[in-house]
C-alpha cells in the first residue's frame, strides 16, 4: 500500500466515525416513556408500551457549561441586587412621603387653630409670650400680621383649603 491509499483509508474511517457519532447523538436525547403496567408498577423505557396509556417524557435541556452557568448565576444575582435596590428606594420614598404628609398635617392643624383663635377674637387683645418669656398683649396690627401668616401657611399645607 502506498501513502495515498492509507490517507484515503484514514479519511474514510474518520468520515464513517463522524457519521456514526452524528447519528448516535439523537439517540442520546431520544424520548422516554412512562406507563403503569398490569401489576400497578410504574415503568420507564425508551420504547412505548405495546398497549395501554402512556406518557411521553421529553428530555431535559442539555447540560450547561460551567462558564455559561457561572455567567447566568452572576446575571441573576445582579438582577436580584437591582430589584432589591429599587425596592429599597421605593420603600424609602414611600416613607419620606408619609413623613412629609404627617408633617404637613401637623402644620395645617396648627395653622387652623391659630386662624380660629385670631379670627374669632377680633376685638380682644390676645396674650402672647415673647422670646424673653415675658407675657404681653398682641396689638391689632400684630394680630393682622399673624392672621395673614396663618392663612398663608394654611393655604400651603392644608389639602381641603378650609
Amino acid at each position: 500500500m502506498n501513502h495515498t491509499s492509507l490517507t484515503m483509508r484514514w479519511i474514510r474511517c474518520c468520515a464513517v466515525g463522524g457519521l456514526l457519532l452524528a447519528l448516535g447523538a439523537p439517540a442520546a436525547y431520544s424520548a422516554m416513556y412512562k406507563w403503569i403496567d398490569a401489576n400497578g408498577k410504574v415503568q420507564y423505557s425508551q420504547t412505548p408500551p405495546p398497549e395501554g396509556q402512556f406518557k411521553e417524557l421529553k428530555p431535559g435541556p442539555p447540560p450547561v457549561q460551567p462558564a455559561e452557568a457561572q455567567k447566568q448565576l452572576q446575571d441573576l444575582l445582579q438582577k436580584q441586587d437591582e430589584v432589591r435596590t429599587q425596592r429599597d428606594t421605593d420603600k424609602k420614598e414611600k416613607e419620606d412621603k408619609a413623613t412629609e404628609q404627617a408633617r404637613l398635617a401637623v402644620t395645617c392643624a396648627r395653622a387652623k387653630r391659630e386662624l380660629a383663635l385670631l379670627e374669632n377674637n377680633p376685638g380682644r387683645r390676645i396674650g402672647i409670650t415673647g422670646d424673653d418669656g415675658q407675657m404681653s398683649r398682641m396689638t391689632e396690627q400684630e394680630r393682622e400680621v399673624r392672621l395673614a401668616e396663618a392663612r398663608k401657611i394654611a393655604s400651603e399645607t392644608c389639602k381641603d383649603k378650609s
